[in-house]
C-alpha cells in the first residue's frame, strides 16, 4: 500500500480497530464460560491496588483521570486468587475511566468491616441509575453503545467464586461506587 493513500490507511486502521473489538469480545465470551480455576491465598489490599493501579495507568492516564486511595493503615488479608481478583479491580477502574469526565476522579478504598475486607472503586461519572443496579451484573446487559455486557457479569462470577459479593450503588456526591465485600484470610494480617 502506497505510503501517500490516505484512505487506505483509514480503511486498515479501521479494519485493525475491529479486529481487536472482536477479539476482546471472544476473550469475553470465553472467559465468561470458563469455569474458574481459583488458586487462593492471603493477599494484601496494598498488593492488589498497587497492581491494578499499574494496570490500569494508560486507561486512566487517556482520561486525565486522578486516582485516589484510601486504605485503612491495618487491614486483614483476603484469601484471593490475586490474579483474577486484579483482574476484577483492573475491568472496574477501566469502566470508571470510561465513565468519568476528562479530569476527573477515580478512587479505589478499603476497609475492615464484619469479618469481611470491603473494597470499593468509585469515580465522579454520571453514576448508574437505581433502577440497574441490580441488572448490570447480568450477562449481555450494557448501556454502552459498543459493550457487550460481560464485564460486570465476570466480575460477580469471580467475587461469588471467592465466597463474596459485589454491589453497585452512588458515591456520595454523585458519581458509581461498586463495592467488593471479601472474607477476611482469617489470621493472616498484613499491612494494607
Amino acid at each position: 500500500m502506497p505510503a501517500a493513500d490516505a484512505e487506505a490507511a483509514r480503511a486498515c486502521a479501521f479494519i485493525t480497530a475491529e479486529i481487536d473489538r472482536l477479539s476482546s469480545v471472544v476473550t469475553s465470551l470465553l472467559e465468561f464460560a470458563r469455569p474458574l480455576h481459583l488458586e487462593p491465598r492471603p493477599v494484601s489490599v496494598r498488593e492488589l491496588f498497587d497492581r491494578a493501579a499499574l494496570l490500569a495507568e494508560g486507561e486512566l492516564a487517556a482520561k486525565g483521570a486522578r486516582l485516589g486511595r484510601d486504605e485503612s493503615p491495618a487491614l486483614p488479608a483476603v484469601k484471593a486468587d490475586p490474579d483474577l481478583l486484579s483482574q476484577v479491580l483492573l475491568g472496574l477502574l477501566a469502566n470508571a475511566a470510561e465513565a468519568v469526565p476528562f479530569g476527573g476522579d477515580v478512587t479505589l478504598a478499603a476497609r475492615a468491616r464484619d469479618g469481611a475486607v470491603e473494597l470499593v472503586v468509585e469515580d465522579s461519572g454520571p453514576g448508574i441509575p437505581a433502577e440497574l443496579r441490580d441488572r448490570v451484573f447480568e450477562p449481555f446487559f450494557t448501556t454502552r453503545p459498543r459493550g457487550i455486557g460481560l464485564g460486570l457479569a465476570v466480575a460477580r462470577q469471580v467475587i461469588e467464586a471467592h465466597g463474596g459479593r459485589i454491589e453497585a450503588g452512588e458515591r456520595p456526591g454523585g458519581g458509581a461506587r461498586l463495592t467488593l465485600r471479601l472474607p477476611a484470610a482469617g489470621d493472616s494480617a498484613v499491612a494494607a
